[in-house]
């Protein structure tokens, strides 16, 4: 069996952010190239939550988990919405050929809008508008918790990897920090200092002024 990421003190910080915006378990193994995907053991699930907990438990964050999620959410809701509104205006607007019909209302159940092809055509499609102004308002109702989310991050630390690696690098001043070797639980310890850091500056401007 392949070796895998067992706790925070192991796991890179870039393979720990992979597996919590895409819900990736491939990235648990050192041994994945990106490209081919590993066996995964059977309790890969347990593992990647005991990671997550402790993760949780030495930053005192429970809030990432919420907004990748909702990212996820946002990001699936807006390209079923966009594949569906296109495919439904072809339906409703295109004469075509029976079998051609049925390619585009299994495509459409792929994205869990289902046609009855034993009710009336034009009742059905009216069906399918009436789940869309539903997925519609959902797609609303997730930006909204995603904004409330950002708003109560009243400390103003960014969510993404990048500008969290930007900022350390200014605070810490480090040329270039290498996401893919710093372990999470070194990564933590360093935003620690990074934030001691920007508090002093603080301090000694209010002091100065």
């Amino acid at each position: 069996m392949l070796k895998y990421y067992r706790n925070c003190d192991e796991i890179p910080i870039y393979n720990f952010y992979k597996v919590l915006q895409e819900k990736d378990y491939n990235h648990l193994y050192p041994e994945f190239d990106g490209y081919n995907s590993v066996e995964h053991h059977d309790d890969i699930e347990k593992t990647w939550k005991k990671i997550y907990d402790e993760y949780v438990d030495l930053s005192g964050d429970k809030t990432t988990m919420q907004y990748y999620e909702l990212m996820g959410d946002i990001l699936h809701l807006t390209t079923r919405y966009k594949v569906v509104s296109a495919l439904l205006t072809i339906l409703a607007t295109s004469a075509m050929e029976k079998e051609v019909t049925l390619l585009y209302i299994a495509e459409l159940k792929s994205w869990d809008y289902v046609i009855n092809t034993k009710n009336p055509f034009e009742k059905e499609i009216e069906k399918m508008v009436l789940q869309l102004k539903q997925s519609e308002n959902k797609i609303r109702i997730k930006e909204s918790k995603l904004e409330e989310l950002k708003k109560e991050n009243s400390s103003g630390e960014s969510f993404t990897l990048t500008e969290q690696q930007v900022a350390l690098e200014l605070a810490l001043n480090k040329n270039e920090i290498d996401i893919k070797k710093v372990s999470v639980s070194k990564w933590i310890a360093m935003m620690s200092r990074a934030k001691n850091i920007k508090e002093q500056e603080r301090k000694q401007q209010q002091n100065n002024g």
